[in-house]
């Protein structure tokens, strides 16, 4: 695959990413369950108060509902609720680009794993499409993360292992 047919093809694969995530974010699904709440809350209380909304100073983990949460995904939506309040959008636009993340880190992967352009079109494709990652990607819960850590956690392995010496793999 010639580089110009492969970044217009990975470029439309990506375009299209983006409307499948970003369609209807304020309204599908139609409101936030109590996992969006609180971390948008919370990304809203670190963002005017600096603490959750327990009071702890920028807390290392978040208690929610008797349980504790990763905190990335609160830590990444509080720059989205400082500038836009406490919406939909803004408390799932961080899911959005971890959706869009995950597209192209398997495009990555793939062809670092294959060394094929067209692979890479295909992997992104499949992740951009398939219906669970695009569901995933308009929920702002910590498992929204999980396929964009885990391709560049994937994709981090394999560019070490394959380094000529030891100190390559900096």
């Amino acid at each position: 695959m010639k580089d110009a047919r492969f970044v217009a093809a990975l470029g439309g694969v990506f375009v299209v990413a983006i409307v499948l995530r970003a369609i209807g974010l304020a309204h599908v699904p139609d409101a936030m369950n109590q996992d969006e709440v609180v971390n948008g809350f919370d990304a809203l209380s670190l963002a005017r108060l600096g603490t959750d909304h327990h009071g702890n100073a920028w807390p290392p983990m978040f208690e929610s509902f008797g349980d504790w949460v990763s905190p990335l995904l609160t830590y990444l939506t509080v720059p989205f609720v400082a500038v836009a309040g406490f919406s939909e959008v803004a408390v799932r636009v961080p899911a959005v680009l971890a959706g869009l993340g995950a597209v192209l880190a398997c495009a990555a992967l793939a062809y670092e794993a294959t060394r094929s352009k067209a692979a890479s079109v295909v992997a992104a494709g499949i992740v951009a499409t398939s219906p669970w990652p695009v569901a995933l990607s308009q929920f702002a819960a910590p498992p929204t993360l999980v396929p964009v850590l885990s391709a560049a956690a994937l994709l981090f392995g394999l560019r070490t292992t394959r380094r000529d010496a030891p100190g390559d793999a900096v």
